[in-house]
């Protein structure tokens, strides 16, 4: 009788606690990027010059091809080009995202992000972190808005 009760309770907790890790990963991967963010505007403020975020796959180099799931790495634009250089401070790099996790950015955050030096954002849009299981109500949305805060909402209106 005893082991019928912890067949049963063992089957009913299985689902609860994997539903339970596949959120705290999820979250996990969602404040790494929510705290690039808050990073580059913070700094981008107290140096007065624009901070930029940019897609990476190895933390030393912008891409522009693929998605933000590849890691990204924020850095200060010293020479005001637009582009990591040589001259310009690494701040930041953050490798790829656990696996089957994405991370889709609108157009207009495809590959870059620039906080000026007022903190301001020069390109806003969404962000869509998807879980592995690709659940909607699962994802999180985060908002960049041109005062430069983000705001985090739950759920994805699509998974890749």
């Amino acid at each position: 009788m005893v082991m019928v009760v912890m067949v049963i309770l063992v089957g009913v907790a299985t689902p609860a606690m994997q539903t339970m890790i596949e959120r705290n990963r999820t979250e996990s991967q969602l404040n790494a990027l929510y705290g690039s963010l808050m990073m580059a505007r913070s700094e981008s403020i107290t140096r007065n010059q624009n901070a930029i975020l940019c897609m990476s796959s190895n933390g030393t180099s912008c891409t522009v091809s693929g998605n933000w799931e590849q890691g990204w790495l924020l850095f200060m634009d010293e020479d005001s080009d637009g582009v990591y250089g040589s001259g310009d401070e690494r701040i930041r790099s953050q490798a790829s995202l656990q696996s089957l996790y994405t991370l889709r950015a609108d157009s207009a955050l495809a590959s870059t992000v620039v906080f000026r030096a007022n903190g301001t954002a020069l390109n806003t849009g969404n962000f869509k972190l998807c879980p592995p299981s690709a659940d909607v109500q699962k994802g999180f949305t985060v908002v960049l808005s041109i005062t430069g805060r983000a705001r985090i909402s739950e759920g994805v209106d699509e998974c890749p």
